[in-house]
């Protein structure tokens, strides 16, 4: 892999995540990613992107408890 294509295993290291937690977050369409030749691809900006939206939607949590990436709607029409 080139310095900005990661596997998602390099992903997941990256994010400090479990590979399938990664992989769920591609399945969802919370990072995105690509196939090629039976291996996911992750370009190292959208890990990055990834990590950005992750803070900013932490930051959102309100005295409840709720908000945040929990609640993020994954682009189900998108992605359909």
């Amino acid at each position: 892999m080139t310095d900005g294509v990661l596997t998602l295993q390099e992903a997941a290291d990256e994010l400090g995540v479990h590979y399938m937690t990664a992989y769920r977050y591609v399945r969802l369409g919370l990072m995105e990613a690509s196939k090629s030749g039976g291996v996911w691809q992750v370009q190292r900006s959208a890990v990055d992107r990834f990590r950005e939206d992750a803070k900013a939607a932490a930051a959102t949590v309100g005295p409840s408890g709720k908000g945040g990436a929990r609640n993020r709607r994954a682009p189900w029409a998108s992605r359909l």
